[in-house]
Protein backbone atom coordinates (compact mmCIF):
# COMPACT_ATOMS: atom_id res chain seq x y z
CA UNK A 1 0.00 0.00 0.00
CA UNK A 2 1.20 3.66 -0.55
CA UNK A 3 1.68 5.92 2.53
CA UNK A 4 -1.02 8.31 0.43
CA UNK A 5 -4.28 9.75 2.28
CA UNK A 6 -7.66 9.48 0.77
CA UNK A 7 -7.39 11.71 -2.01
CA UNK A 8 -6.87 12.41 -5.74
CA UNK A 9 -4.06 10.21 -6.19
CA UNK A 10 -4.86 7.55 -8.77
CA UNK A 11 -3.69 4.65 -9.02
CA UNK A 12 -2.31 4.54 -5.00
CA UNK A 13 -3.71 2.32 -2.32
CA UNK A 14 -4.45 3.75 0.89
CA UNK A 15 -4.24 2.40 3.74
CA UNK A 16 -8.34 3.16 4.40
CA UNK A 17 -8.80 1.35 0.87
CA UNK A 18 -6.58 -1.86 2.29
CA UNK A 19 -8.58 -1.66 5.75
CA UNK A 20 -11.85 -1.39 3.81
CA UNK A 21 -11.77 -4.73 2.20
CA UNK A 22 -10.85 -6.69 5.06
CA UNK A 23 -6.68 -6.58 5.37
CA UNK A 24 -4.94 -7.28 8.20
CA UNK A 25 -2.00 -5.29 7.29
CA UNK A 26 0.28 -4.26 4.13
CA UNK A 27 3.88 -5.88 3.18
CA UNK A 28 6.06 -2.47 3.35
CA UNK A 29 9.48 -1.98 0.74
CA UNK A 30 9.64 -5.78 -0.99
CA UNK A 31 11.86 -5.93 -3.23
CA UNK A 32 9.69 -5.97 -6.22
CA UNK A 33 8.65 -2.03 -4.67
CA UNK A 34 11.27 -1.02 -2.95
CA UNK A 35 11.23 2.47 -1.24
CA UNK A 36 12.94 5.55 0.14
CA UNK A 37 13.50 5.43 3.65
CA UNK A 38 11.16 8.53 4.43
CA UNK A 39 8.24 7.06 2.49
CA UNK A 40 8.86 3.57 4.70
CA UNK A 41 8.61 5.37 7.47
CA UNK A 42 5.37 7.02 6.74
CA UNK A 43 4.37 3.74 5.14
CA UNK A 44 4.51 1.80 8.76
CA UNK A 45 3.46 5.27 10.90
CA UNK A 46 0.00 5.21 8.39
CA UNK A 47 -0.59 1.61 8.95
CA UNK A 48 -0.11 1.95 12.94
CA UNK A 49 -2.86 4.69 13.01
CA UNK A 50 -5.27 2.97 11.14
CA UNK A 51 -4.31 -0.30 13.71
CA UNK A 52 -3.37 -2.06 10.74
CA UNK A 53 0.09 -4.69 10.42
CA UNK A 54 2.99 -3.78 8.59
CA UNK A 55 5.36 -6.56 6.80
CA UNK A 56 8.41 -4.33 6.11
CA UNK A 57 10.70 -6.73 3.81
CA UNK A 58 14.91 -5.97 3.80
CA UNK A 59 17.87 -7.39 2.25
CA UNK A 60 19.79 -7.65 5.00
CA UNK A 61 20.67 -7.64 8.29
CA UNK A 62 22.18 -3.98 8.12
CA UNK A 63 19.20 -2.73 6.60
CA UNK A 64 16.90 -4.63 8.88
CA UNK A 65 19.02 -2.81 11.75
CA UNK A 66 18.53 0.85 10.20
CA UNK A 67 14.76 0.35 9.73
CA UNK A 68 14.12 -1.51 12.93
CA UNK A 69 13.65 2.10 14.79
CA UNK A 70 10.25 2.58 12.67
CA UNK A 71 8.96 -0.44 14.62
CA UNK A 72 6.73 -2.43 12.04
CA UNK A 73 5.00 -5.41 13.47
CA UNK A 74 7.31 -7.30 11.74
CA UNK A 75 10.32 -7.85 9.35
CA UNK A 76 10.94 -10.22 7.06
CA UNK A 77 14.59 -10.72 5.62
CA UNK A 78 14.89 -11.58 2.30
CA UNK A 79 18.01 -11.30 -0.54
CA UNK A 80 16.59 -10.21 -3.66
CA UNK A 81 18.80 -12.52 -5.31
CA UNK A 82 16.78 -15.72 -3.56
CA UNK A 83 13.65 -14.94 -3.64
CA UNK A 84 11.57 -17.52 -6.25
CA UNK A 85 14.31 -19.55 -7.07
CA UNK A 86 13.66 -22.18 -4.60
CA UNK A 87 16.64 -22.43 -2.74
CA UNK A 88 16.04 -21.23 0.77
CA UNK A 89 17.83 -18.31 2.68
CA UNK A 90 18.06 -20.45 5.79
CA UNK A 91 19.85 -22.76 3.86
CA UNK A 92 21.90 -20.86 0.97
CA UNK A 93 22.86 -17.91 3.59
CA UNK A 94 21.63 -18.38 7.20
CA UNK A 95 24.23 -15.93 8.26
CA UNK A 96 21.90 -13.39 6.95
CA UNK A 97 18.54 -14.88 9.05
CA UNK A 98 20.69 -15.06 12.20
CA UNK A 99 22.42 -11.96 11.66
CA UNK A 100 19.33 -10.35 11.48
CA UNK A 101 17.64 -11.70 14.37
CA UNK A 102 20.83 -10.44 15.95
CA UNK A 103 21.03 -7.15 14.55
CA UNK A 104 17.35 -5.90 15.19
CA UNK A 105 17.56 -7.47 18.92
CA UNK A 106 19.78 -4.74 19.80
CA UNK A 107 17.42 -1.71 19.08
CA UNK A 108 14.10 -3.31 19.84
CA UNK A 109 11.56 -6.82 19.91
CA UNK A 110 10.25 -6.44 16.38
CA UNK A 111 9.77 -10.11 15.53
CA UNK A 112 12.22 -11.57 12.40
CA UNK A 113 10.70 -13.83 9.56
CA UNK A 114 12.72 -14.99 6.50
CA UNK A 115 11.61 -15.44 3.14
CA UNK A 116 13.11 -16.05 0.15
CA UNK A 117 12.55 -19.42 -1.30
CA UNK A 118 11.11 -20.95 1.45
CA UNK A 119 9.92 -24.08 0.39
CA UNK A 120 9.38 -26.49 2.80
CA UNK A 121 8.85 -27.53 6.15
CA UNK A 122 13.03 -28.38 6.49
CA UNK A 123 13.11 -24.62 5.66
CA UNK A 124 10.83 -23.32 7.90
CA UNK A 125 12.41 -25.24 10.69
CA UNK A 126 15.76 -23.94 10.11
CA UNK A 127 14.46 -20.49 10.07
CA UNK A 128 12.87 -20.69 13.18
CA UNK A 129 16.27 -22.64 14.41
CA UNK A 130 18.05 -19.61 13.26
CA UNK A 131 15.98 -17.02 15.43
CA UNK A 132 13.42 -16.29 13.01
CA UNK A 133 9.89 -16.26 14.32
CA UNK A 134 8.12 -17.72 11.26
CA UNK A 135 8.46 -17.14 7.45
CA UNK A 136 7.70 -14.82 4.10
CA UNK A 137 6.02 -17.09 1.66
CA UNK A 138 5.04 -16.84 -1.82
CA UNK A 139 6.25 -18.44 -4.58
CA UNK A 140 6.00 -22.09 -3.13
CA UNK A 141 2.57 -21.64 -1.75
CA UNK A 142 1.10 -19.93 -5.41
CA UNK A 143 2.79 -22.50 -7.44
CA UNK A 144 2.46 -25.73 -4.90
CA UNK A 145 -0.06 -28.62 -6.18
CA UNK A 146 -1.29 -28.66 -2.89
CA UNK A 147 -1.41 -25.59 -0.42
CA UNK A 148 -3.15 -26.75 2.53
CA UNK A 149 -0.63 -29.93 3.07
CA UNK A 150 2.50 -27.91 2.16
CA UNK A 151 1.12 -25.13 5.27
CA UNK A 152 0.54 -28.37 7.17
CA UNK A 153 3.78 -29.64 6.94
CA UNK A 154 5.36 -26.10 7.40
CA UNK A 155 3.30 -25.62 10.69
CA UNK A 156 3.80 -28.99 11.73
CA UNK A 157 7.71 -28.61 11.41
CA UNK A 158 7.71 -25.70 14.15
CA UNK A 159 5.21 -27.46 16.56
Amino acid sequence: MDFDEQGAFTGKSTVEAIKSVGCKGSLVNHSEHRIPEEQIAKTIARLKEAGLESMLCTKDAEESERYAKYEPTYIAVEPPELIGKGVSVSTARPEVVSGTVEAVAKINKTPVLCGAGVSNAADVKKAVELGAKGVLLASAYVKSGNPKKLLTDMAEAIG
